[in-house]
């Protein structure tokens, strides 16, 4: 007999229990969840049934296939929390990249033009990544601290997009001191590190943010230099052409001035090739060759 997906998917609500999925086969949970259109609790409800009968792979394949209504704030973290759970692995981070084969995360920068309100979305890192970062720039926003304390303790804040960037050192990129502060004093890792070996230090410094770099000078070394040009926050601080900023940092203790990137440039000789005349100024003055 043949099996009526159709009616499976939208009667979703009433087919929900252990007794009707522990007989299904993963390639026919699969179809039905690809025509289902699941709330958050919809899926936590199912996947908590489907991980005592089904082994990862099959989980995942039924991961790939889901659609959530994202309605409400928290129903991101509903679907969040009980994919780490019923993986048993708690860094998304570390999940996503082994087990979601066609899973990309693709660079934030580039918005979806469909709303994030009540749209049907297929579950993927990508759509995880820049929803957990819209919420958590909402909550600093709105000094929400319970919101980001929740996000942290799942690790969500561990989900990364280009070059393996978290969220912590994207607010740094996007100059939000605030959220990193928030994000820190919840838990999360000030001195993390994407592929290049960029910190927090380095962004606030592209930035141009005093403020940014007081901060992070706490946790990142004042020399760290990025793996593959070999620059140092002073360096970046350059390119950006921010004079003052240069003239801060030449001022810290155990500060090495004139380090040489991959190119053979000290911060000074990146000014001089690239124009940066704000930033040639405030170097020569603090001694730099």
């Amino acid at each position: 007999m043949q099996i009526d997906y159709q009616y499976y998917a939208s009667n979703i609500e009433n087919i929900i229990s252990e007794d009707f999925i522990k007989i299904r086969q993963a390639h026919q949970m699969c179809e039905i969840l690809k025509l289902a259109h699941l709330s958050a609790k919809q899926f936590a409800r199912i996947f908590n049934i489907v991980k005592e009968y089904f082994d990862q792979n099959d989980i995942i394949s039924m991961l790939k296939c889901s659609n959530v209504d994202f309605k409400k704030d928290k129903d991101n973290y509903t679907v969040i929390k009980c994919i780490s759970e019923i993986l048993e692995i708690k860094p998304l981070k570390d999940m996503l990249p082994k087990f979601t084969g066609d899973f990309h995360v693709d660079d934030i920068l580039h918005d979806s033009s469909r709303s994030h309100s009540a749209q049907s979305r297929n579950f993927d890192s990508s759509q995880i990544f820049k929803q957990v970062y819209q919420d958590l720039e909402k909550a600093a926003a709105d000094n929400d601290k319970k919101t980001i304390e929740e996000i942290v303790k799942n690790n969500s804040w561990r989900i990364t997009h280009d070059q393996e960037t978290n969220c912590i050192l994207y607010a740094a990129y996007k100059g939000n001191l605030k959220l990193v502060t928030m994000l820190q004093e919840c838990g999360a890792d000030p001195c993390s590190k994407n592929d290049e070996d960029i910190t927090i230090l380095h962004y606030f410094c592209h930035r141009g943010s005093k403020e940014g770099d007081e901060f992070a000078l706490q946790f990142i070394d004042i020399n760290a230099t990025t793996k593959s040009s070999k620059r140092t926050p002073l360096h970046i601080a350059a390119l950006g052409n921010h004079g003052r900023l240069c003239t801060f940092l030449c001022n810290q203790k155990f500060i090495r001035k004139n380090v040489k990137d991959s190119e053979h440039l000290t911060p000074l000789g990146l000014a001089r090739k690239e124009g940066k005349t704000n930033a040639i100024v405030a170097l020569i003055d603090c001694s730099c060759i």
